[in-house]
């Protein structure tokens, strides 16, 4: 394979023969790692639909990234996974919760009442 794209930003290289992918890098502690990325990818990447460390997310964990609305979703589902957390622990220190999860408020109005 041959070095086709080097990304100082964020210290990884991509490798290909016209056909396989793979971006390397090495992690904080110095460790090297090699993940496989597609061609699209690398085009993506290319055509700044993806940043670099959307490529080496997805390198490493062989999906892209969350997009913000899946990381509220994921926060959402948590919240109500454990309503007691949430009047015990997750309210006091954010009183506008509600706010940023009113589709929270009415589930934990009904568990409350059910206390």
């Amino acid at each position: 394979m041959k070095k086709i794209t080097v990304d100082g930003g964020n210290q990884f290289f991509v490798y290909s023969d016209g056909t396989h992918y793979e971006l390397r890098w090495e992690d904080n502690n110095y460790h090297p790692h090699v993940g496989k990325i597609t061609q699209k990818d690398y085009e993506e990447y290319k055509a700044d639909k993806r940043s670099g460390d959307d490529l080496l997310y997805k390198a490493a964990y062989g999906a892209w990234p969350p997009t913000e609305e899946q990381n509220r979703q994921g926060e959402l589902e948590f919240l109500l996974s454990d309503l007691q957390m949430v009047h015990d622990i997750s309210l006091p220190n954010d009183p506008n919760l509600f706010e940023e999860f009113p589709e929270l408020k009415p589930e934990y109005e009904k568990w409350l009442s059910e206390q």
